[in-house]
């Protein structure tokens, strides 16, 4: 409800304006569908331009007043155009471009809402795929979007540059590609192949989809009620993969079922045009079909499959005997991992283990210890608590809190008293009076949207509003893709905190993966135990990167 009142109304009312306009200059002008093009262009020139040029520069404040003047200027401009139509310029229509007895019917009708919802799911559920399943890039997801753009660029710019049968044939080996890729990925793909691939995928069914709506595109004199059924159904696509697919399925099935849709449309389209292509369009339908039913098939072998708003997460059991382990993942990014023998349920592993900065930290402090953690995973640190301590986790994810109280058992093994608070972290902190922890641990950063509100000063300020004159924050920093240690250690430093950075290696036997923690304090007390101290380095921050606030951040300059 907030996002539809705060985001989505006036969006919609921004968004109405084009083919408003379009529709007045079509009224005295030819060539009314290249704005269409023109329209997408600067959509894609915005997409591309937000990343790299504004978010490095403006703040989030300076940001708005922009847009606001930049806005005003356009409801000025809006305005005018609208004085002028009302005094009746332009009031005759292009002559030869419409016939407004000419009504479509409702194949047509349900061609312009069908072309433009297969694109939009291919959009939706490849980027989710690539994102999620391949490779948790950061601002990966433009790519795919700024490619969807740039097909109806092309398709409405020139009705020359889309040819129907190359485009028919490229998007039937399109569809065949990528079904071959989704079952020939594996747990390890290569990302130099993959990624390219299902983005070139991406690009030529779209093509398809939009050109032969190009192809389809009224009289201007139904301007209107084109964009409003095109419109439909990009929303319609949209809805279908975030909101209808995760109450459906339990995995991520969408995107064979979108290629599918695509490959049955497309034959619904050749019936009336080839009796060649129309049995070979039936043939991909179907094999894409069994492709996502093997999908259905592999996912079963998992021993839980949960998926919401957040994602998907799965648990699986790997090995046997002594060595029988149980993972959690959210998307391809491991969230915990627990071995199943009695003789070693305890042991913490990945990323939490006894070497590493968490380990050593927990191992050093005495007496009974209130410790807090923002990410609960499978929920490993318990197995560092002792009789008389107390965990006080906070998870975003309600499904994450049922796997880890359901599939693992480290929360209930724990001698330690916890409590588990469902909500954003920051937020339940913001609500509560000072917790007086001796550590706050943070961990959620380890995929490629990280939660930016974290590592801001005004969040670090409020990390020490709840901890104690002498506790220590903890924050877990492992990412593949983001340079986040000088980052982290630029904020400490803003709030006077000393910062030191501790790494431990990955070990098989003992399932333990790479790790970086910065551990920052008032001071060095904490440093007494040996083993601290000799793991932990002095973390300088970098003064050359800005520190982070509410009001700005800066993905793109943290990029390895």
């Amino acid at each position: 409800m907030l996002l539809t009142v705060s985001v989505g109304l006036p969006y919609f009312v921004l968004a109405s304006t084009s083919p408003l306009l379009q529709s007045w200059y079509g009224r005295s002008r030819s060539g009314v569908y290249r704005l269409y093009a023109v329209s997408n262009l600067g959509s894609m020139a915005a997409l591309l331009g937000y990343p790299l040029w504004i978010e490095p520069r403006w703040g989030t404040g300076l940001q708005l007043q922009s847009w606001s003047v930049g806005y005003a200027c356009f409801a000025v401009l809006c305005g005018g155009a609208a004085w002028a139509q009302s005094r009746g310029r332009g009031a005759e229509i292009a002559r030869g471009e419409t016939d407004s007895s000419d009504t479509p019917g409702f194949r047509l009708q349900f061609t312009w809402l069908a072309l433009p919802a297969c694109a939009s799911l291919l959009l939706v559920t490849l980027t989710a795929h690539i994102t999620q399943n391949i490779a948790p890039i950061p601002l990966l997801w433009v790519l795919p979007l700024a490619l969807y753009l740039l097909s109806f660029v092309v398709c409405f710019e020139r009705e020359v540059w889309y040819s129907p049968r190359a485009f028919g044939s490229l998007a039937m080996v399109a569809l065949g590609v990528g079904g071959y890729a989704l079952l020939a990925e594996g747990a390890s793909p290569n990302l130099k192949v993959m990624i390219p691939l299902y983005l070139a995928v991406l690009f030529v069914l779209c093509m398809f989809c939009h050109g032969e709506l190009a192809r389809r595109k009224p009289a201007p004199a139904r301007l209107t009620e084109f964009y409003l059924l095109v419109s439909l159904g990009g929303a319609l696509g949209s809805v279908l993969a975030a909101l209808v697919a995760p109450r459906l399925f339990t995995g991520r099935y969408e995107l064979p079922l979108a290629m599918v849709a695509c490959a049955a449309l497309a034959w619904a389209l050749a019936l009336r045009e080839s009796w060649i292509s129309g049995p070979l369009w039936a043939a991909m339908a179907l094999a894409l079909g069994g492709v996502t039913l093997i999908q259905v098939v592999q996912a079963a072998k998992a021993r839980a499959s949960l998926r919401n708003f957040y994602g998907t997460l799965t648990v699986h059991d790997f090995a046997s005997g002594e060595n029988a382990v149980r993972f959690l993942f959210h998307g391809s990014i491991i969230h915990g991992a627990q071995f199943q023998s009695e003789s070693r349920r305890g042991e913490p592993t990945m990323y939490f283990g006894r070497e590493s900065g968490a380990g050593l930290l927990l191992a050093s402090m005495k007496g009974p210890r209130r410790i807090g953690i923002i990410g609960l995973g499978a929920g490993t640190l318990a197995a560092y608590g002792r009789r008389g301590d107390s965990y006080r986790f906070y998870e975003l994810n309600p499904q994450v809190i049922e796997v880890a109280r359901r599939d693992f058992r480290f929360l209930s093994d724990t001698a330690a008293g916890v409590e588990v608070i469902a909500g954003d972290g920051r937020l339940a902190l913001e609500r509560e009076a000072p917790q007086q922890f001796d550590v706050l641990a943070v961990d959620a950063f380890s995929g490629d949207s990280i939660p930016i509100h974290l590592l801001t000063r005004e969040a670090f300020q409020l990390y020490l509003r709840h901890l104690k004159p002498d506790g220590v924050l903890a924050m877990h920093l492992t990412n593949t893709y983001l340079d986040l240690p000088p980052l982290a250690g630029r904020v400490a430093a803003s709030v006077g905190l000393e910062a030191y950075l501790v790494e431990s290696l990955a070990t098989e036997r003992t399932r333990l993966a790479t790790a970086s923690w910065m551990l920052a304090g008032r001071g060095r007390g904490w440093l007494e135990s040996p083993e601290l101290r000799q793991a932990a380095r002095p973390l300088p921050p970098r003064r050359d990167l800005p520190v982070w606030t509410d009001d700005y951040s800066n993905v793109f300059r943290i990029l390895k």
